[in-house]
């Protein structure tokens, strides 16, 4: 039971990270021609490449999060059928157990 819910922890776990790193990737931007060292994803010579190139990792980042959070869910939706489910007992078969 325990692998099941640290499983789906996991991978909302690794949806939070991924966003992280997608948001972070265009938040952080610098490119600045004079000092190249203060440059964070830059690439290329121009910012409109750049921000091309970076929204393109964002993507990414965004749907390595949405398909951890889908198998987060099926794993959830999976363990709650594994379970053991109690069917009432009908009336008939109340009587019966009760004559019994």
């Amino acid at each position: 039971m325990w692998k099941w819910i640290l499983g789906a922890i996991a991978f909302y776990i690794h949806a939070g990270f991924e966003i992280y790193k997608g948001i972070d990737r265009v938040e952080s931007y610098s490119y600045d021609e004079t000092y190249e060292e203060l440059n964070k994803y830059a690439y290329v010579g121009g910012d409109a490449y750049n921000y091309i190139i970076n929204s393109n990792i964002l993507t990414g980042h965004f749907m390595l999060a949405g398909s951890s959070i889908v198998a987060g869910a099926i794993i959830q939706t999976i363990k709650k059928s594994n379970e053991k489910k109690e069917i009432p007992m009908t009336v008939t078969a109340q009587k019966e157990e009760l004559n019994a």
